[in-house]
This record gives structure tokens, sequence and C-alpha cells, in this order.
């Protein structure tokens, strides 16, 4: 739909692009605008940054808790010629009442793809605090609150 922004409409353009990109609603929103609100009331999607992507990748179950898991691209404006606007990519686990309780950052090439069960899977490799291992397995524990990626096989 949209495939490109232009500088003086970025702004709008990005709000229009976040409430476009949203693959699934969380199972209790009626729409897209109410995710959107709800992601930013909570404190998930900060207002100072411009929501470029906001996607439900999955469902991960914890024990007996289920968190949803979406994947969010925020861009951060530059103040100026000097600074470059900048891209905050992450997953965030976030328990039904929209509370986070996990936030992994990635850089590109990897992006969230999918879960089963307890572990998030990305489409390359990532690490959590820039600690080794790398792998595209993330096991989520401690009620979403924790996080260990699974290295992968060579």
């Amino acid at each position: 739909m949209f495939t490109r922004c232009y500088s003086r409409f970025t702004k709008r353009c990005g709000i229009a692009i976040a409430a476009l990109a949203i693959v699934a609603a969380h199972p209790s929103m009626a729409d897209d605008r109410a995710l959107i609100s709800a992601l930013t009331q909570s404190g998930i999607l900060d207002p100072a940054r411009i929501a470029q992507s906001v996607r439900r990748i999955c469902n991960l179950k914890i024990g007996t808790e289920v968190l949803s898991v979406f994947d969010i691209v925020e861009t951060i404006p530059g103040s100026g010629a000097d600074t470059p606007t900048k891209a905050w990519r992450r997953a965030v686990a976030v328990a039904p009442d929209f509370k986070q309780r996990l936030e992994i950052p990635y850089w590109l090439p990897a992006h969230p793809i999918g879960c089963k069960g307890s572990i998030l899977v990305f489409s390359a490799p990532v690490e959590i605090d820039n600690t080794q291992p790398a792998g595209r397995r993330v096991r989520l524990s401690a009620n979403g609150r924790h996080a260990r990626v699974i290295p992968d096989r060579n």
C-alpha cells in the first residue's frame, strides 16, 4: 500500500503505515486503532518516535500464560542534517493486560518469524545484551521476564 514516505509527511505517513501494517490484532481488540492506542498508553510504543511497523507475530506459551509477541519498528527522527534518522527494531512480549514482559532488540537481517511453545524464532542469529552465544531461537522463561539464546548447531 504505502511503500514510501516523503519527508514532509513522515510523521503522518508513519502512523498510517503502523495502522496498516498490523497483521493480526490482539484477540481482545476490535480494531487496529485500539491496538495502537493500547500499546501507546501502556508505554510500549513511544509517542516521540514514529511507528513504521507493528506486527503481531505469534503467541508464546510459558507455563499456563500466553503472551503475544509483536515485531515493532520505530524510527527516531534525527535532529538535523548531521544526525540521520535511526530505526529501533525490537520483538516485544506482551501480557494480555498489555504490560510489557520482555523486549529483545535486534538488527537486520534478523527479524522474528514465529513461536513454538516458549521459544521465539528469528530469521537470523540474534544476541541478548550483546553477549554470545548468538542463535536463531530464544527461550523465554519466568513468565516472559527472562530470555536465553539457544545456540545454533553448526
